[in-house]
């Protein structure tokens, strides 16, 4: 399998220093990636008045990539949060990790 040439930004949840001797929470780029992303399906719903679209994704990585459950994955704008990480049986060695988005509008 191809896996593209767009740049992917694995991150994990993490704490940085507050500047003021403490921690805050925030997302540490643990490793940037080539790969691609693909939508796979769509959903929308209306919650507390206001349009909302559940969108899956499905992402191919090179198999190796450090990529877990609850990380989150950029590409450009977008951000996805991955849900799944497996390795199928194929002889081209990658990964495929399920991802969720929410829309609002």
């Amino acid at each position: 399998m191809i896996l593209g040439g767009r740049k992917i930004a694995i991150q994990r949840p993490g704490t940085s220093p507050d500047g003021q001797g403490g921690h805050a929470k925030s997302w540490i780029t643990q490793a940037t990636e080539r790969g691609r992303l693909r939508p796979a399906s769509g959903r929308e719903q209306r919650t507390a008045g206001q349009d909302q679209a559940a969108v899956t994704h499905v992402a191919y990585l090179r198999k190796g990539a450090d990529v877990k459950i609850g990380d989150r994955l950029l590409l450009d704008a977008l951000v996805v949060w991955v849900l799944a990480v497996r390795e199928p049986g194929t002889a081209g060695g990658h990964l495929e990790i399920d991802a969720s988005e929410l829309q609002t509008g």
